[in-house]
């Protein structure tokens, strides 16, 4: 325990330093410095409160920890440093043989590079590369055969521990950024803005919006009430199976690719393993758990396996990584044959310019070899007195000499390249496998196990055994027998398949955890863009046989109906969610602090004016709020735009209402068995115009005349439309340059804000309801109100 401590308070102070580093390289970024000092903030408080955020550095421990963790590998190679000789060896008869091979040939070639030389005939080029290339050659004999054993083990020991070396440094350059770009730099963000004192100004001003590209997976969660009820329900001691349920966009897939990317995880924890599916709108429930099966098995050789044991993840990735091999050798081949065929070009056209040079065509052996031998030693030792007094004929044979010198040593060094790459990639890649943590036996038949696994469930496979024999007389007679047994095995049942598979999870729990993983986490997305509910019950109903094996989660993002249909559990109407999840999680819509929480994390200096745009035009959903900031983000770049509320507001708005008209269109012309949708459609593909009192005439022309009787779905879609365009014209009146903090802080204080947000949720659900709520704002802040028909008596 004592140990464990010591271990926990070690791996905080090296986050904690590497954390100051990185927050001071940070705090002199321009985008900071100049915001810091601008706004006359203090830099020692920042860097306090920003370290002394206990959730902060949970985080930066969870995300360096792997660095660390290779550290401490480091550090234990190191301790299992072999001994460099042996004592007390005594070399055999084997070993003087090596040593006098070893000692000889080097000194051979020595002897063969220092006393030839051009003088004393031609040479290739290639000559000294052989030379060097048996000595080094000699030298491993010698030290492979003729020196102790553990001279051998100490140097591949080294090589191996300096291939760990550069990888930990790869892996903790790359950690490095993460923990920069994840952590230090939204939370820096978020405490400056924070810390200025809040801008009503009605233009935009935007020191950097970089940070509002990211995508939802890629970015710093806020911490909603769901997200730590959520949290609470993933840190019980077994949480089961959880539902997480809300509208869409509202961020159900980001807090799952959290939790698989260990957000969660508490800091002296080790990580969970994790495994991704994506339920399919078509699906067939054996074929869904055969694809489940297979990727957690090969999360397993992952987590306990070596390099080498991880297989392709699949056919396509096989035939991928094949057709790359092919592809790379040939392009290798015909370069290194253009290179040849370009040298022995070279080579002739200087052969032929020093025999013209030369004048050697017509001379004999003896003559060519005086004449090469005084230029080559007029050129290579006394190049002065060989040029004085210059000649022009000269030029051609210096040129060509040096064309030859560039022909033989342009292939050999792309030979030698090529020859050093699969070099490096052979005895890297092993020691790279070696230096690994040592896998126990339990770890070596875990990974047997998932690879038995994962063949069974790709291929089906077929078994042949049997005997022979044979009796002879010496050619009177001969008497044979063959026995043969051919096995195939059949498909799994369903049934099979969910049972094998509650096995292997239960099987790595008991090998990995808790030393290895804390447990393992099974994500199921998309489940909610189910069309019917009845089929996405059905999934779940066929499914959730593997849900229930101790230290293990399923995640499973669901539909409201699922929501509802839990909470309805204990009465008589009970259906495969209740029996299904542990319990539902609600992701709710951002509130107006969320909201500018989140874009605080991402950006420094948003006005609140644009603050309450934002959250009022998405409705509070991080799928629509990062949409429409990235929109505001790309009017203020504009240079032909002005950044004002007068500008940018009837720009949004009328590009965002452009999308959603051809959207209302395009669904009135498919419907089916209704009345003529004509005046419909000549509405709403009418062209848009950002006046909010176009709009609001709009709405009157698309508000349906007769609301008696059933509502069909045309006269749904006309309130729909009606709805979106009074919502949109709502927001083109308010949000204008005449507005002042007064009304925007009256405006979030009474709700209104609020309730411009929930009728843009109410949209998708009752667009009657929407208009309601869009009413009671226009009525609080003293806009002209357009009422709906009213239903005869």
């Amino acid at each position: 325990m004592d140990e464990e401590f010591a271990r926990s308070n070690h791996l905080r102070s090296e986050v904690h330093n590497e954390f100051m580093t990185l927050l001071l390289k940070v705090v002199e970024q321009p985008e900071f410095a100049t915001e810091i000092a601008e706004e006359r903030l203090d830099q020692d408080k920042l860097i306090r409160d920003v370290t002394n955020n206990p959730r902060l550095m949970d985080r930066s421990v969870l995300v360096y920890k792997p660095v660390l963790d290779a550290q401490q590998a480091l550090l234990s190679l190191h301790d299992e440093r072999p001994r460099l000789w042996t004592p007390g060896w005594r070399p055999k008869l084997r070993n003087f043989v090596a040593i006098v091979v070893g000692l000889t040939i080097p000194l051979v070639a020595v002897w063969l590079l220092s006393t030839f030389t051009f003088l004393n005939g031609t040479i290739t080029a290639l000559l000294p590369f052989v030379i060097f290339g048996a000595m080094f050659a000699a030298l491993g004999f010698l030290v492979r055969r003729g020196l102790p054993e553990s001279v051998w083990e100490r140097l591949t020991w080294e090589r191996s521990r300096l291939q760990a070396w550069f990888d930990h440094r790869d892996e903790q350059n790359e950690l490095r950024q993460v923990l920069r770009d994840d952590v230090v730099v939204p939370y820096v963000r978020e405490w400056i803005n924070g810390a200025k004192e809040l801008t009503f100004d009605t233009v935009l001003t935007l020191r950097d919006g970089t940070g509002l590209l990211s995508q939802g997976h890629d970015s710093p969660l806020v911490q909603t009430q769901s997200i730590k009820a959520f949290r609470r329900e993933l840190s019980r001691p077994q949480p089961g199976s959880i539902g997480i349920a809300g509208p869409r966009g509202v961020g159900k897939s980001t807090l799952i690719s959290s939790t698989l990317d260990n957000a969660f995880t508490g800091a002296d924890q080790p990580p969970f393993l994790t495994v991704a599916a994506s339920a399919p709108v078509r699906y067939d429930a054996r074929e869904f758990m055969l694809h489940l099966y297979a990727i957690t098995c090969r999360a397993v050789l992952s987590s306990a396996g070596t390099d080498d044991q991880l297989p392709a993840e699949s056919e396509d990735e096989l035939v991928w990584r094949r057709l790359r091999r092919r592809e790379v050798f040939i392009s290798r081949v015909r370069h290194g044959s253009r290179v040849i065929m370009v040298s022995a070009l070279w080579v002739i056209t200087s052969v032929v310019t020093l025999l013209i040079c030369l004048d050697l065509f017509d001379a004999s052996p003896d003559v060519t070899d005086v004449r090469v031998n005084a230029m080559v030693h007029g050129l290579l030792t006394d190049f002065t007195n060989y040029v004085t007094p210059w000649q022009w004929g000269l030029l051609p044979q210096i040129a060509a000499l040096l064309m030859i010198a560039y022909a033989v040593v342009r292939p050999a060094w792309l030979i030698s390249r090529y020859l050093m790459d699969g070099v490096t990639a052979l005895v890297f890649g092993e020691w790279r496998r070696r230096v690994r943590r040592f896998y126990s036996l339990e770890h070596k038949a875990l990974c047997a196990l998932a690879r038995r696994d994962l063949r069974q469930v790709r291929f089906l496979q077929t078994r042949t055994e049997g005997w022979s024999g044979k009796l002879s007389t010496g050619g009177l007679f001969e008497l044979g027998l063959t026995r043969t047994i051919a096995r195939a095995e059949r498909p799994l049942t369903h049934p099979e398949i969910v049972d094998d598979y509650r096995r292997l999870l239960e099987r790595v729990v008991s090998v990995l955890v808790p030393d290895d993983i804390s447990g393992i986490i099974v994500a199921i997305d998309e489940l909610d863009k189910f069309a019917d509910a009845a089929q996405a019950r059905e999934f779940i109903d066929e499914i959730k046989g593997v849900f229930g094996v101790d230290g293990c989660v399923f995640l499973v993002s669901v539909s409201e109906d699922a929501l509802t249909s839990f909470h309805r559990r204990g009465i008589p109407v009970r259906d495969a969610f209740d029996s299904a999840f542990t319990t539902v999680v609600r992701v709710e819509p951002f509130s107006l602090d969320d909201a500018r929480a989140w874009l605080a994390k991402r950006t420094i200096g948003i006005p609140e004016p644009f603050i309450h745009l934002c959250y009022s035009f998405s409705g509070g959903l991080p799928r629509e709020l990062r949409r429409v900031a990235v929109a505001m983000y790309d009017r203020l770049t504009d240079p032909e735009m002005e950044s004002d509320l007068d500008s940018i507001v009837p720009s949004l708005v009328a590009a965002d209402l452009s999308a959603k008209l051809k959207a209302f269109a395009s669904a009135a012309v498919q419907l089916e068995g209704e009345a003529d949708p004509s005046s419909f459609l000549a509405t709403v593909t009418s062209t848009v115009h950002a006046e909010a009192s176009w709009m609001i005439s709009q709405c009157s022309a698309l508000l349906p005349e007769d609301v008696r009787g059933n509502p069909t779905a045309l006269s749904r879609l006309r309130w729909e439309a009606a709805s979106y365009l009074y919502f949109s014209a709502t927001i083109v009146e308010f949000f204008t340059n005449g507005l002042t903090a007064t009304t925007i802080q009256l405006a979030a204080s009474d709700g209104s804000v609020v309730c411009l947000a929930s009728a843009r949720q109410q949209m998708s659900i009752d667009p009657k309801v929407s208009w309601q709520l869009i009413t009671d704002f226009r009525r609080r802040r003293g806009l002209a109100e357009t009422a709906p028909p009213i239903p005869a008596q």
